[in-house]
C-alpha cells in the first residue's frame, strides 16, 4: 500500500495545488463580489454558472480524454484555469465574471475526471478503499489550507489572483513530468441518468440535494458573512471550519456506513446536517 501511494505522489500534489487554488478562489469571489457591489441575485447567477461547466466539463472531457490522453487533457485544462482566474480581476464585472465562471467549472471538472480516473486506474481492490481516503484527505485539507490565503493582500487587489493562478500552474509540473504511464482504458461504459436512478434512487435524490446545499454553503458562505461585517481572517476561519467538519466527519459516517443500513446512514446525516443549519441561526 505504502509503495503504492508513494507512486501516486504526483497525483496527490497536483490534486492538493489546485484545490489550494481552489478553496482561495472560491472565497475571494465571494469577498470581491461584496466589495464590489454586486447585487446578491448577480452574486448567485456568478457562482451557478460554475456547476453549468462543470456539467458541461463532465460530458465532453471523457472524450478528449479518449482523443489526445490524460496528461494533454490535464495540461491544457490546468492552463485554462490558471489563466481565467487572472480574467476575475482584470474584468471585474458580473456578466465577464458569469462567463469567466462556467468556464472554469468545466476546466475543474476535466481536471477531477483526470486525476480521480489515473488514481482509480493506480488503485487495486485492496487498496482502492485507502487510496480514495487519502485522495479525500488532502483534497479537503488543501481545500482548508486556502482559505488562510485569503489574508495574505488585500482582495481588491490583484495579487490573490496571482497566488491563485500559481498554485493551479504548479499543479502542471509534477503530472506533466511524471515518469509513471497515464491510464488506458480499453473498454468505455456510459451510464444514464435513468440506469442510476433505479439502482440506488434514494442515492440519486441525497446527491441532488447535498449537491444544492453545498453548492450555496460554498458559494454564498463568504458573501454573507462579508455583509454581516465579519473580517478576512473571521472568514477565512468559517470556510476552513466547514471544510475541517466535512474531513473529520468523513471517518464516522464512513464507519456507520459499513456497520448499518447505508440509507439509514443517509437519513441521519441529513437530518444532522438540518438541525446544524437551525442552529446557525442563533
Amino acid at each position: 500500500m505504502r509503495k503504492t501511494l508513494l507512486s501516486a505522489w504526483p497525483l496527490f500534489f497536483g490534486i492538493s495545488m489546485i484545490m489550494v487554488g481552489s478553496g482561495l478562489q472560491n472565497t475571494l469571489l465571494g469577498v470581491r463580489a461584496t466589495l464590489e457591489h454586486f447585487p446578491t441575485y448577480a452574486i448567485g447567477m456568478i457562482m451557478s454558472m460554475y456547476f453549468v461547466g462543470f456539467m458541461l466539463g463532465s460530458h465532453y472531457v471523457p472524450m478528449l480524454i479518449r482523443g489526445v490522453g490524460h496528461i494533454r487533457v490535464f495540461a491544457a485544462l490546468a492552463s485554462v484555469a490558471s489563466t481565467t482566474v487572472l480574467f476575475h480581476g482584470l474584468f471585474p464585472n458580473e456578466f465577464a465574471w458569469s462567463v469567466i465562471r462556467a468556464v472554469t467549472g468545466f476546466s475543474y471538472a476535466g481536471l477531477y475526471i483526470v486525476i480521480e480516473s489515473w488514481l482509480s486506474n493506480a488503485a487495486t481492490n485492496k487498496t482502492r478503499g485507502k487510496m480514495t481516503a487519502t485522495y479525500l484527505v488532502i483534497l479537503f485539507s488543501s481545500m482548508a489550507i486556502g482559505q488562510y490565503l485569503l489574508t495574505l493582500a488585500d482582495p481588491k487587489d490583484m495579487d490573490l489572483f496571482v497566488i491563485t493562478s500559481i498554485f493551479i500552474t504548479i499543479a502542471v509540473l509534477p503530472i506533466s513530468l511524471s515518469s509513471r504511464p497515464a491510464p488506458h482504458f480499453t473498454t468505455h461504459v456510459k451510464v444514464s441518468i435513468k440506469e442510476l436512478f433505479k439502482s440506488s434512487p434514494l442515492g440519486m435524490y441525497g446527491v441532488f440535494a447535498s449537491g444544492m446545499a453545498a453548492s450555496v454553503l460554498f458559494s454564498i458562505t463568504p458573501v454573507y458573512a462579508a455583509q454581516v461585517g465579519f473580517s478576512i481572517p473571521e472568514i477565512a476561519t468559517l470556510m476552513a471550519l466547514v471544510i475541517i467538519g466535512g474531513v473529520v466527519m468523513q471517518f464516522p459516517i464512513g464507519w456507520a456506513s459499513d456497520k448499518f443500513d447505508r440509507r439509514k446512514v443517509l437519513i441521519a446525516a441529513a437530518m444532522m446536517t438540518a438541525c446544524s443549519c437551525l442552529f446557525a441561526f442563533y
